[in-house]
């Protein structure tokens, strides 16, 4: 009967579809908490300046380090800047990036954050820790 037919396709369909969601949710997970644990052993933060966002879930930024400037790029979405983000929001901002000593690639911005403007200068090595207590601002 054709209608059984499709009823098993769509069930093996699902079942894929399943699967394929819950490997992925694994692999973000792990990924996630391993920058994490890098992160927690040897980080310094520094300013992020926002270079280019081809769309509306990908950043392009640079930042500087030892006197180089290091470019990367991170992915958003709502829960990062915010429900009703948009490009010229994410571009005309500053942020913080916590950054894993060893490899500059490996890094976090700190969306929720807020930089203000009298902030320019930023030490060669980075800060330890968020300056001036402003990650206390978080969420405000």
């Amino acid at each position: 009967d054709d209608d059984e037919i499709i009823y098993k396709k769509q069930k093996k369909a699902f079942y894929f579809l399943l699967t394929i969601a819950v490997l992925f949710t694994i692999f973000y997970i792990r990924q996630e908490n391993e920058i994490t644990r890098k992160l927690d052993s040897c980080s310094f933060y520094s300013l992020i300046t926002p270079i280019r966002m081809p769309d509306y879930h990908t950043l392009y930024f640079s930042f500087i380090y030892k006197g180089q400037i290091i470019k990367s790029s991170t992915s958003l979405g709502a829960d990062d800047a915010g429900l009703t983000y948009t490009k010229r929001s994410v571009m005309s901002k500053r942020y913080f990036v916590r950054v894993f000593c060893d490899d500059l690639q490996v890094n976090r911005v700190q969306w929720d954050i807020p930089v203000p403007d009298s902030l320019n200068y930023v030490p060669v090595n980075g800060w330890g820790n968020i300056p001036y207590e402003l990650d206390k601002l978080k969420n405000l």
